[in-house]
C-alpha cells in the first residue's frame, strides 16, 4: 500500500510541474503549449508503459504469497494452473526459471528512452523561445526610433524568455519523475524475482531429495536378494569342489648340470 501510495505521488508531482508551466506559458506563446503538449505527452506514455509494468509484477507477487512454492507443484498439471495466473508477459520467462534458465524477466522498453526524450524535449522549447526572442528582439530596436518605443518593443520578446526556460523546467521535472518511478518499478520486480528464485531453489533442493530418498530405498530393497544370491552362489561352489579328488603331480627329476641319467650310462662307451 506505502508503494503504491508513493508511486501515485511521484507520477502526480510530475504531471502537476507540467500543467503549472503550460498554464504560465498559456498567454505567452503558442509553441511553448506545443512543446509542453509533446512533453506531457511523452510523460503520459511512460507512465502508461510503467503501470502495465507493475501490474505484471503485482500478478507474480500475488502468485508467490498464494502458494507456499511455486515449483513445490511437483505435476505438470499443478505448475501450469500457478504460471496460468501471471501475467501473459511473464509466463514464459517464469516457467524458463523454475526449470533452472537464467532467464530475464521483460523490462519496460519506451519508458528509458523517454527519460532522455524529455530533456531533449524541454531544450528543444528552450533553444526555440530564445530564437524568437532574439528575433522580437531585433525587429523592435530596428523599428523604434526613441527610448521609450525601444522598451515597449523589447518588453514582449523578452517575455518569450519565460517560455523558453519554462519548458526546460518542464522537461527536466517530467524526466526526473519518469526515472524514478522506473527505478521503483524495476525495485519491485527485483524484490519479486529474488522470491521467484528462493522459491525454485527450495523445490528444486527438495525434489532431489526424494529422488535420492527413492534411490536410497530402492538400494535397501535389493540388498537382501544380493546377499541371498552371493551365499547361494557361495554354496554351491562348496559342493563342486568337494567331488572332485586332489591329484598331486608328479615331479619330474631334476637334472644335475654335467651329469648323464641314469636310463642313458648305458649306452655311454669310453674312447678306446
Amino acid at each position: 500500500m506505502l508503494n503504491k501510495s508513493l508511486h501515485a505521488a511521484v507520477f502526480v508531482a510530475g504531471l502537476a510541474i507540467v500543467a503549472w508551466v503550460g498554464a504560465v506559458a498559456l498567454n505567452s506563446h503558442p509553441l511553448a503549449l506545443a512543446v509542453l503538449a509533446l512533453i506531457a505527452a511523452g510523460y503520459l506514455a511512460g507512465g502508461l508503459e510503467l503501470r502495465r509494468y507493475r501490474q505484471a509484477t503485482a500478478t507474480l507477487q500475488r502468485a508467490l504469497d498464494e502458494l507456499p512454492a511455486p515449483a513445490e507443484a511437483g505435476d505438470g498439471e499443478r505448475l501450469d494452473a500457478w504460471i496460468g495466473r501471471l501475467h501473459s508477459s511473464l509466463r514464459s520467462p517464469v516457467r524458463l526459471r523454475i526449470e533452472g534458465e537464467r532467464v530475464p524477466l521483460p523490462a519496460p522498453t519506451l519508458a528509458p528512452y523517454l527519460v532522455g526524450l524529455l530533456v531533449l524535449l524541454g531544450m528543444l522549447g528552450t533553444l526555440l523561445g530564445m530564437t524568437a526572442t532574439l528575433r522580437g528582439t531585433g525587429l523592435a530596436l530596428e523599428s523604434a526610433s526613441d527610448l521609450q518605443a525601444i522598451r515597449a518593443a523589447i518588453a514582449a520578446p523578452v517575455a518569450g524568455l519565460g517560455f523558453a526556460f519554462g519548458t526546460s523546467i518542464a522537461g527536466v521535472a517530467a524526466s526526473a519523475m519518469l526515472g524514478l518511478l522506473a527505478a521503483l518499478c524495476r525495485r519491485e520486480r527485483a524484490a519479486a524475482v529474488q522470491r521467484l528464485d528462493a522459491a525454485a531453489s527450495g523445490a528444486a533442493h527438495s525434489r532431489a531429495f526424494q529422488r535420492e530418498r527413492r534411490r536410497a530405498g530402492v538400494r535397501t530393497a535389493a540388498a537382501p536378494d544380493r546377499d541371498h544370491a552371493r551365499a547361494g552362489r557361495a554354496v554351491a561352489g562348496r559342493d563342486a569342489g568337494a567331488g572332485t579328488p586332489w591329484r598331486k603331480r608328479a615331479r619330474a627329476p631334476a637334472r644335475t648340470p654335467g651329469r648323464v641319467p641314469p636310463a642313458q650310462r648305458g649306452g655311454v662307451r669310453a674312447p678306446g
